[in-house]
């Protein structure tokens, strides 16, 4: 081969080797440069998340500490809630509460003493409840004490009831009270009274989760709140007309649209719903719940926080994160006439 054709295609093979050395540097400059950006628009996001989340936080503190203040106004004066209909179901705009910072903020009150509180009724109120519920008596006096069984601390079974020894697969009551509702698919008797054969829950599951709470600490709901579901199955019983008694509550029932609180068996009696149910129900919101969600953009945060408004004599303190206020006199304070009992970020409250 020629000597000048040899040198032209080493020079070829030098300057492809060259270019080829000159690409991948710059794909590496290119992933590294890629790198350095990502990572810093990745701080930046996780920088305005922070921003955004301390904004919302502050918001959604301030709505809850106003909300408070007008909740604990309201308990002052009428010595108790009861529900709603005294006037209490938009605390925000009593407390003339703004959001700032381009931010909406919503306040939803949920009284869960309005509910059967599961977890606090007895063998005998159990029995009752199922029987409600359209139970047979043995049946239900079996579902009752099994249910007792399974969250009591004791390993002695009730006459109808199932300990350890009866249950099998390693399934065991845990002795403890429910953790959900979906838990009492494990409670022996319950499977067949609440669930088809494919694991969905029956038109007796429906009526039972629709009317209790794990979060109620009584076994009596306040008639001031609750819903079409508890009232049904008061009904059962006591036969009175639970959607009047809605539109009682109210207002739309009347010609004024005057709302009605119910604050005895008496005032039970004057309104034409029978006295006797006044003792398979309470009359104020013992375990009430605000819920709080801040928004802005596409970015939210909640605050869910269960209130014990029973006490009368205890006292709770909002730590407000910024200490922006409404502009109410009522959340002048931060010591309201009750406690609270449990508080979740970003989280709820289990139902």
């Amino acid at each position: 081969m020629p000597r000048g054709i040899k040198t032209v295609k080493q020079t070829r093979r030098r300057r492809a080797a060259a270019l080829l050395l000159v690409l991948l540097t710059l794909a590496v400059l290119a992933f590294i440069v890629t790198e350095i950006i990502s990572a810093a628009s990745g701080r930046l996001e996780w920088e305005t998340q922070r921003t955004e989340s301390d904004v919302l936080r502050r918001e959604a503190f301030s709505a809850l500490e106003a909300t408070l203040g007008v909740l604990g106004a309201f308990q002052r004066l009428d010595g108790a809630l009861y529900g709603p209909a005294q006037g209490w179901g938009t605390p925000l705009k009593l407390a003339a509460f703004e959001a700032g910072d381009g931010v909406t903020v919503a306040v939803t009150l949920r009284d869960e003493s309005g509910y059967y509180g599961i977890s606090a009724m007895d063998t005998f109120e159990l029995r009752r409840y199922f029987e409600d519920l359209g139970f047979a008596e043995t049946q239900a006096q079996s579902m009752a004490d099994c249910l007792a069984d399974w969250t009591d601390t004791g390993d002695t079974p009730r006459a109808n009831g199932a300990e350890r020894e009866s249950y099998t697969d390693g399934v065991a009551p845990p002795n403890r009270p429910l953790q959900s509702l979906d838990e009492l698919r494990h409670v022996q008797g319950f499977a067949e009274a609440f669930f088809n054969e494919d694991g969905t829950g029956n038109e007796s599951w429906s009526k039972l989760t629709g009317s209790v709470s794990l979060l109620s600490g009584s076994a009596l709901p306040n008639i001031n709140t609750a819903p079409e579901a508890v009232l049904d199955v008061l009904a059962t019983r006591h036969s009175f007309d639970a959607p009047g008694l809605l539109a009682a509550r109210s207002g739309s029932g009347s010609i004024n649209g005057q709302t009605t609180v119910y604050r005895s068996a008496s005032d039970l009696g004057r309104s034409g719903i029978p006295v006797s149910l006044g003792s398979s129900v309470s009359f104020s919101c013992s375990r009430l719940r605000v819920i709080v969600r801040a928004t802005r953009g596409p970015a939210s945060l909640v605050v869910d926080t269960l209130l014990d408004t029973a006490g009368g004599g205890s006292s709770a303190t909002v730590a407000n994160p910024g200490g922006r206020r409404g502009n109410a006199a009522a959340v002048a304070q931060n010591q309201y006439p009750f406690a609270i009992l449990r508080q979740r970020v970003n989280a709820r409250l289990q139902d």
